[in-house]
């Protein structure tokens, strides 16, 4: 979620995801997704850096996957064969 500001001086925080629309008048008018318009006090430039620099934040603590990772992963997946946690259908009792 990013700290924005409404025109009143009272701070928010606001789920950046649900952004549809940011425009620039005399105030900022940020549209959500389900068609709420919210009036800022910041400008379009400020909520799109605080945007990125969320999603930074967010994305720089994903754990980066080796390629022999991965490989020893799909090796595992390539020789399930399909057996366990399967129950035949004819095997099922009837309720």
């Amino acid at each position: 979620m990013i700290r924005l500001t409404t025109i009143n001086g009272n701070p928010f925080y606001l789920n950046c995801d649900l952004i549809y629309k940011i425009e620039a008048a005399t105030d900022t008018i940020v549209t959500l997704v389900d068609g709420k318009i919210l009036r800022v006090s910041e400008d379009p430039e400020q909520i799109v850096n605080k945007i990125v620099e969320y999603k930074r934040n967010i994305f720089s603590k994903l754990v980066e996957v080796t390629y022999e990772e991965e490989s020893s992963t799909n090796d595992r997946l390539d020789s399930w064969d399909g057996s366990d946690n399967m129950v035949d259908p004819a095997e099922r009792e009837p309720k």
